[in-house]
């Protein structure tokens, strides 16, 4: 099991620290000396098979690399064990190991550099980026086939490299906290009898937040929720007095539905200096004013 993981990790482009590992089980038989009463014989085994093991007084397993033992294991049946014996399976160890991994080394001697060894991110979901549902989780699981968990605040991915950066980049693009009290456009896509269904397309202002100084990733869509009483500073009967679908507004994102966790908006608390800078940058796209025709 020792060779086989040793040579496992070197074709998955671990680099094993000392170079590979190999192992080798020592065996001692036992009988008692007919020459000289209340001492015993012993044979030493090297390699020894399942039968050895059973039949045998000792199974003395020993790991090691080129340059030298790296881990040790005995099972002895024995009540005692002398020291000398100990030291001379050690000894007898050493050639063993050597010729082991002369064996492995034909079949591969370093770690592939053309492996996609997985990987496994950990790290904590910075508090102004929304709670992640679970549909996300299963969501990146399923489409970039690869691990991902939330757990205790903390984002866990395990995956290839390449298709772990992506599920990563993706979950935080989908979560990215939009800050409340900010300003952003928002495109209506859907009118209902209470509000309106909005689509963040964009931030008003690139402002550097503690948010964006930790990660660069850009954010998806998001959709978000606007009522009826946030849609202008005076009273309306219906939505459509106030927004038409397909039309991009600029409103300010005041906190998040407890249920569905949507963002939502208002226009009527957008500054009033904003709405006079809007509507100055529409009547210089319109062009002066056309003279009545005589």
């Amino acid at each position: 099991s020792i060779c086989g993981a040793s040579m496992a990790l070197m074709h998955a482009g671990v680099d094993l620290v000392g170079g590979p590992v190999a192992g080798v089980s020592m065996g001692l038989l036992t009988r008692p000396d007919p020459n000289r009463p209340g001492e015993a014989m012993y044979l030493l085994l090297t390699d020894i098979l399942g039968l050895e093991d059973y039949l045998g007084d000792m199974d003395f397993k020993i790991a090691g690399t080129r340059q030298g033992i790296t881990a040790i294991q005995l099972d002895v049946k024995l009540p005692g064990l002398p020291l000398h014996v100990l030291f001379q399976a050690l000894d007898a160890s050493e050639p063993a190991l050597s010729a082991i991994l002369d064996v492995m080394s034909t079949a591969i001697s370093q770690p592939r550099s053309d492996a996609n060894v997985p990987v496994f991110y950990e790290e904590e979901i910075d508090s102004s980026f929304d709670r992640p549902p679970k549909s996300l989780m299963v969501a990146l699981t399923e489409e970039m086939g690869v691990e991902v968990r939330e757990r205790n605040g903390r984002l866990q991915v395990f995956g290839t490299p390449e298709a772990a950066a992506a599920a990563r980049d993706r979950f935080y693009r989908a979560v990215g906290g939009l800050i409340v009290d900010s300003e952003y456009f928002v495109t209506v896509v859907n009118i209902l009898e209470y509000g309106a269904v909005v689509r963040v397309v964009a931030e008003t202002d690139k402002t550097e937040t503690e948010t964006e100084s930790r990660f660069s990733w850009d954010r998806e869509p998001r959709e978000g929720f606007m009522h009826i009483s946030d849609m202008s500073k005076r009273f309306i009967n219906s939505p459509l007095e106030a927004v038409e679908v397909g039309r991009t507004y600029r409103a300010v994102c005041i906190g998040q539905e407890p249920l569905t966790r949507r963002p939502t908006f208002s226009i009527a608390r957008v500054s009033t200096a904003r709405f006079a800078e809007d509507l100055e940058k529409k009547q210089q796209a319109a062009g002066p004013p056309q003279a009545p025709a005589s």
